[in-house]
């Protein structure tokens, strides 16, 4: 069936917007970590707490892996009409998966596609790529 609640959805007396996902780097080393930043904005009457989430996907993955993949969450209050830039950390313990061949955790060389939003719902989430070398 259809989901009526993605993850992560809840519900507040104001709204948010989120633009600006900006990595610091588009490409980086397996070992590297990087600062990934977004704007989020109460466009409400107002103020407000906001959960704001970072997923990533890994198209074409040799691994099994889950289509959105929560890596990061930073709860901010935010007062009516304020705009705020949120800021996380995505390294290897955010980007690695488990092999069960080598029974350890790996970081996947490629392309990664990094998410930010207010849950895990296609409508809000701003998208962007990062490529792992």
């Amino acid at each position: 069936g259809e989901v009526l609640y993605p993850f992560g959805f809840g519900l507040s007396y104001t709204s948010f917007q989120y633009d600006n996902l900006i990595l610091e780097k588009d490409e980086i080393g397996a070992e590297e970590t990087i600062t990934v930043s977004v704007d989020v904005s109460n466009s409400g009457a107002m103020d407000g707490e906001e959960v704001v989430q970072l997923y990533l996907r890994r198209p074409n993955s040799k691994y099994r892996r889950p289509l959105k993949d929560l890596r990061g969450f930073e709860r901010i209050p935010v007062k009516a009409g304020q705009s705020l830039v949120v800021t996380m950390e995505l390294g290897p313990e955010e980007l690695s998966c488990y092999d069960t061949e080598l029974g350890d955790y790996v970081v996947e060389a490629g392309e990664y596609q990094i998410m930010a939003g207010p849950s895990s719902g296609e409508e809000g989430l701003l998208i962007t790529s990062l490529v792992v070398r």
